[in-house]
């Protein structure tokens, strides 16, 4: 099942929709639901409702489409037996690895945030013109780097009358102090390489929003545990399942498949009271209070409806 593109959507970061479609069959990405136009952007169940059995599955996403800290260091291993073959003066995986020693995250958010700090930078620094470049795993994350980048968190301005602007100029506070701890330790560890003039405060700060926004906490089993109890939780970016939206009522969840992680999407028949529908999942059933809104940009399920 392919994941089909509304024509009337615009996707922030998505120049393509023909292209984005392309990345996201790419990528493995199969499901029974249309990328459109909601509150921003949505998910839509494009089959019938008839079709829908309990707990059906609308959409799939592989593991290894989606970053948490087992797929990225999956990656970085990847990277490293690359560059024991490269000559090139920076090597991707000793400016991650270094990134990741500079930020010393102690989150999972954290470490996701390190890592997308590393591929932009080293998006940007890179030599284009060469195979090195061209021919690296990394190139396969620019078009979710592009959309996490252009995500746009908060939807209204925080200096109108909003009960939760002081404490988002407080998080910004905290988040600019980590940026400049971040690139006075970056001029040590890296002397020869001009962190600050790639990663700026502002994409600094964006893409901590857009983690923070986008991310999931996918189950996942702890091994050796018992399969019908034994599972946490790994902070998670999963493509296209990160565009529905949040509802109260939510009419679907996310899931693993047990026979091969692959994450899923599933709809909650009862939930279904017209067709076509926007399939929603619920970010937060408390979602009205300050850390719901610094998280996602808006203070309750209401201003979806």
């Amino acid at each position: 099942m392919t994941i089909e593109i509304s024509k009337d959507v615009r996707i922030p970061g998505v120049g393509s929709h023909e292209e984005f479609e392309k990345w996201i069959a790419g990528q493995h990405i199969t499901g029974d639901v249309s990328v459109g136009e909601s509150f921003g952007v949505g998910l839509f169940y494009k089959g019938q409702t008839n079709d829908i059995a309990e707990d059906s599955i609308v959409l799939r996403v592989p593991s290894s489409s989606a970053l948490n800290m087992d797929t990225l260091l999956d990656l970085l291993g990847e990277l490293k037996l690359r560059d024991k073959e490269s000559h090139v003066s920076l090597k991707e995986s000793e400016l991650i690895i270094k990134f990741l020693e500079i930020l010393n995250p102690g989150t999972e958010t954290i470490i996701l945030l390190a890592y997308l700090l590393a591929f932009e930078f080293l998006r940007q620094t890179g030599d284009r013109t060469s195979v090195y470049y061209s021919t690296s795993p990394l190139r396969t994350w620019d078009t979710y780097l592009d959309i996490l980048l252009s995500t746009k968190v908060f939807s209204f301005d925080v200096s109108n009358d909003n009960p939760y602007a002081s404490s988002f100029v407080e998080l910004r506070g905290i988040v600019l102090a980590e940026y400049e701890a971040f690139i006075a330790e970056a001029k040590e560890k890296l002397p020869n390489v001009n962190v600050a003039n790639r990663i700026s405060f502002d994409k600094f700060f964006q893409l901590f929003l857009a983690v923070r926004s986008r991310s999931l906490e996918v189950p996942k089993e702890v091994e050796g545990g018992n399969p019908d109890s034994e599972f946490q939780t790994d902070v998670t970016l999963v493509p296209v399942l990160d565009f529905a939206n949040h509802n109260r009522d939510n009419n679907a969840y996310f899931d693993v498949d047990r026979e091969n992680n692959d994450i899923v999407l599933k709809v909650k028949k009862e939930a279904i009271t017209k067709e076509p529908f926007e399939v929603t999942i619920s970010y937060n059933p408390v979602d009205t209070n300050p850390e719901f809104y610094l998280t996602y940009g808006f203070r309750s399920a209401a201003q979806l409806q």
